[in-house]
């Protein structure tokens, strides 16, 4: 079962390690996504993130409002996450960083027991030409999900974005790259992607690229001949965050009232 609790950002560091830790063991998903961190020390959301029950499998980050904080405080916040948490999702973090650097030195933390992650909508194509390429290497290398949708990885050249794939884990399955304007690379260049993929990869989501069915159909051909099945089905961003890794659960929803969390039944909804 996935939880999620809202209004976490509210109340004092006290009441968010009070709400956190009563979280019913059942609970193997936790939801804190849209949270608002930003006037939150480092400290307390370490606090916070060390209070999280060992039965929790997998954390959703996403949207979640850390402010102005550093890359090195970044770091040792994303250091605080359980090795018994195995999913996470970072996508569209609410961060200033304005450099590659600033991302690897915080991607660099995450535990290496992590096996599907997302960092979706953080805007990598800023970095350079090299900058995705250096951020892939941060990641844990036992990965098997990557879901890198809506980061515009279109606007990166070709042969760039291309030689940047050669970074991917070793061990990845399955890959999401939806919503990138992928369209921008011809049949050849696909191909070459394809190539530049780890040989473990099974299936590749291509969704919201503005494909036509003509260049789909050729695009799966091709990558058919390295194994690798396309996905093409259409998502918003909204509805694609919450499918990243295909882990639907009834969620229920933890209102901070007081000093207490308080289980409000919810309507069912995907985790992730």
């Amino acid at each position: 079962m996935a939880c999620r609790i809202k209004g976490l950002g509210a109340v004092d560091e006290a009441r968010m390690v009070a709400c956190v830790k009563s979280i019913p063991p059942e609970h193997s998903e936790l939801d804190l996504d849209l949270t608002d961190f930003s006037k939150k020390t480092p400290a307390t959301i370490i606090n916070v993130l060390r209070a999280i029950p060992k039965t929790v499998k997998y954390l959703n980050l996403h949207y979640v409002d850390f402010g102005n904080i550093t890359a090195v405080d970044l770091a040792s916040v994303l250091a605080a996450v359980s090795p018994t948490v195995t999913s996470l999702n970072l996508g569209w973090l609410g961060v200033s960083f304005k450099s590659t650097e600033e991302w690897v030195k915080a991607l660099c933390s995450i535990h290496g027991g992590i096996l599907s992650i997302s960092i979706a909508g953080n805007n990598f194509n800023r970095f350079g030409e090299d900058g995705l390429a250096r951020i892939i290497a941060a990641l844990p290398s036992g990965l098997k999900i990557l879901n890198l949708d809506w980061n515009d990885l279109g606007a990166i050249p070709s042969d760039k974005l291309i030689a940047s794939f050669k970074s991917l884990p070793s061990e990845l399955e399955t890959l999401s790259l939806s919503g990138n304007n992928l369209n921008r690379m011809t049949i050849t260049e696909l191909a070459k992607m394809g190539q530049s993929l780890p040989r473990t990869i099974k299936i590749i989501d291509l969704s919201d690229n503005n494909f036509d069915e003509v260049l789909k159909f050729n695009i799966s051909q091709t990558l058919a001949r390295f194994g690798v099945q396309c996905k093409f089905s259409a998502a918003t961003p909204d509805v694609k965050r919450l499918s990243a890794f295909g882990l639907f659960s009834p969620c229920k929803n933890l209102n901070v009232r007081g000093d207490a969390a308080i289980l409000a039944g919810g309507p069912g909804s995907p985790a992730v």
